[in-house]
């Protein structure tokens, strides 16, 4: 049980315990973010910038057939894009969690240190952590492309009832993944705070939300257009900065006439490394406040269920 006063919030008391929280916060978040997805960010910049130099080879060899060597890398350069993207997701994962364990024990009025929120990142929580991924990927990835699929074999069939049917249940299918999704969106904050199992962070999370869909759907929707602004604001100079040199280049070639294609892939073939560093960058960035904000709901559904019933006193004040 917290020793904290924590009590139903409005939506100013949540901006306000957000912004105290991200104040408290943020420099061990940013390290913790920083030193995870540091390496994965790496990787990825390494498979884009393959990927295009592979692409620009294709082009250099003009309207003939490709030989084997150039298929072979240029399957091997998608392979290598996979990998590092696989590493992104998990490094996002993992960052999310060490953020959200630091969030709830600041909520809980405990103060931990980056170092010792890595070491509980990177334990069996972390494995928690991706195999709840999984599940939900698996589920909810089924979810849509199995009417998905059926849409394009009704549109293959050409028969209109038919795909009227599955476009309405495509549609349905669309709307349960929402309903899915807002359900089980702080399975998260239950995994780190309370250490729950998969199955059991899930239903926690399930059962949280009960009652409080509408006000939930609202409010995670209007912290993410905010949350999206902000980090534009930040990132549109860097990103300008990094890549003018790559507009310029493409908007010259675009004013050249009937430009050759391979120019284009000429240009292109630098352009991963440096969205790559803009996607590491904007990702650290969310990475302060996002699972922050998932902490601060989390914590009010709780209040709301009752789960806090301790009396104030002046001691245990976390936000004075």
């Amino acid at each position: 049980m917290p020793t904290l006063p924590i009590t139903p919030m409005t939506l100013g008391d949540m901006f306000d315990r957000l912004f105290k929280l991200i104040g408290k916060t943020w420099m061990r978040n940013l390290a913790i973010a920083s030193l995870i997805l540091f390496l994965p960010t790496v990787l990825m910049m390494i498979g884009m910038d393959t990927m295009f130099s592979s692409l620009q080879s294709f082009s250099e060899q003009g309207q003939g057939a490709p030989d084997i060597g150039s298929i072979a890398g240029f399957f091997g350069a998608m392979g290598a894009f996979f990998l590092a993207y696989i590493g992104i997701i998990v490094g996002i994962a993992a960052a999310t969690l060490g953020v959200t364990i630091i969030g709830c024990e600041e909520f809980n009025g405990r103060f931990m240190t980056w170092q010792d929120a890595l070491t509980q990142t990177f334990s069996i929580r972390i494995l928690r952590m991706l195999g709840m991924f999984a599940l939900q990927v698996l589920l909810i990835g089924g979810a849509i492309m199995i009417p998905y699929i059926l849409m394009i074999v009704a549109i293959a069939a050409d028969s209109t009832f038919f795909i009227l049917i599955m476009v309405l249940l495509f549609l349905a299918a669309v709307g349960c993944v929402a309903y899915v999704l807002i359900r089980w969106s702080f399975a998260v904050p239950v995994l780190a705070c309370e250490n729950a199992g998969v199955i059991e962070s899930l239903k926690r999370s399930w059962q949280l939300v009960d009652n409080n869909w509408w006000r939930i759907f609202g409010i995670l929707f209007l912290f993410s257009l905010m949350l999206s602004f902000a980090v534009s604001l930040v990132m549109t100079p860097v990103y300008l900065f990094a890549m003018w040199d790559f507009f310029a280049a493409y908007f010259q070639l675009l004013s050249s006439g009937e430009p050759d294609p391979s120019a284009f892939t000429e240009i292109f073939s630098s352009f991963g490394l440096r969205f790559g560093i803009i996607f590491g960058l904007a990702t650290i960035l969310e990475m302060l406040v996002s699972p922050l904000v998932n902490v601060v709901l989390y914590f009010d559904l709780r209040a709301r269920a009752g789960e806090f019933t301790e009396p104030s006193t002046p001691e245990n004040l976390l936000f004075p």
